[in-house]
């Protein structure tokens, strides 16, 4: 495969120390971490904007992680940011924002921006193919799933994600849907997408249910639009108990089961679950996760509020492809990206860096479907 190079620049805000830092960039090679470049030490300075600009080769076909290290002279950790070249090339001019998790705990963040120096005939590969296949006759189709799980407190609450503030009624579950919605509705053929809850009492039979359809039609999901599905939603929250355990394998054994019945390459699905945490299912999830992997379907993890979303990043597989009972995916099916990651200081967010981080690896992904199960666009 061709190799492509990246030119990426780096800034920081809020570090919690001045003394001279500097900023080490921090690649994979046979599973060891290994730097690839540094910058130049910045002295008396909280807020480092390096003027050396770090390069890397890379694969455009593999979406591994890269890692950003900041560090002062004395070898003190002031920050890390892994990010995966996916999202990195995905838009060359784009300026990424990532609070600093690590070191002293102030809200520093990372500034990032790329410029992807590649032959532009290499640089647009996958970019030319996956706008040929939606051009030439492949749909996406986005399905959307929320979370009702009692985790979320008692939407009545206003500690509640589910809490709808007045007088507009937002929440971060509609603002998750929101902040996704133009891009759903530019590349969802019909703009009818299916919805569906999850984790919930759900009336009639006053049982649990895991997959159940956020309309409360007895027999299609299917909203009209972004406002079709929060105004399905703000229906069914008044109507359901929240409740329990959080699975994810029955929703995505539902769309794989779709999937399955559509594989001419004339539909591409996409998953969009958006959860408060921990799932209770996670070695089920991981099967129905690695069944799914050969079939014309993407799943998108968006995580809301602040629970530890270490099992989500751990069935995001950019490093190795996921595993299960000695079975390994055919290929990467699933992307997760954290809301607060894209909230501002007015409480409103970063609508198209969410978008696109939450996007960026569908592309890759389709075409790569498309060219395992060798298809080709139909009207080229």
């Amino acid at each position: 495969m061709a190799t492509a190079r990246l030119r990426i620049g780096v800034a920081c805000e809020n570090l919690s120390s001045k003394s001279g830092p500097f900023c080490t960039l921090m690649a994979k090679s046979n599973s060891q971490w290994k730097e690839v470049g540094r910058t130049e030490v910045i002295r008396n300075s909280s807020s480092p904007a390096w003027a050396t600009k770090l390069e890397l080769n890379y694969n455009f076909e593999r979406r591994e992680k890269v890692k950003f290290v900041v560090q002062d002279q004395d070898m003190q950790l002031l920050g890390t940011l892994s990010v995966t070249l996916g999202t990195l090339v995905a838009a060359p001019g784009q300026v990424y924002r990532s609070i600093i998790k690590e070191g002293s705990g102030k809200r520093g963040c990372f500034i990032i921006t790329t410029e992807n120096i590649t032959p532009a005939a290499k640089k647009e590969s996958i970019e030319n193919k996956f706008t040929s296949f939606i051009r030439n006759g492949t749909a996406l189709n986005f399905a959307v799933a929320i979370d009702f799980t009692a985790s979320n407190g008692e939407h009545l609450e206003p500690e509640s994600l589910h809490y709808r503030s007045k007088p507009n009624g937002k929440n971060s579950y509609t603002e998750a849907v929101r902040a996704l919605g133009q891009i759903l509705e530019d590349y969802d053929a019909d703009n009818l997408i299916p919805a569906f809850g999850f984790g919930a009492v759900v009336p009639p039979s006053q049982e649990v249910s895991h997959n159940f359809f956020l309309n409360q039609h007895p027999t299609n999901p299917e909203c009209l639009g972004v406002e079709g599905i929060i105004a399905a939603y703000t229906e069914t929250l008044a109507k359901v108990e929240l409740f329990g355990p959080t699975f994810f394998a029955p929703i995505i054994k539902y769309m794989a089961e779709i999937a399955k019945n559509n594989q001419d390459g004339r539909k591409y699905y996409v998953l969009l679950i958006i959860t408060d945490g921990v799932i209770q299912d996670f070695k089920q999830t991981k099967s129905a996760i690695v069944d799914a992997s050969h079939l014309p379907l993407s799943i998108i993890i968006v995580g809301v509020g602040e629970a530890d979303f270490t099992e989500m990043e751990a069935l995001d597989s950019d490093e190795r492809l996921l595993q299960s009972n000695g079975r390994t995916a055919s290929r990467d099916i699933v992307q997760f990206t954290e809301l607060s990651r894209h909230a501002k200081k007015d409480g409103t967010w970063k609508k198209a860096a969410l978008a696109m981080d939450v996007l960026s690896e569908v592309p890759t992904q389709l075409v790569e479907w498309m060219e395992n199960n060798g298809k080709k666009p139909f009207y080229s």
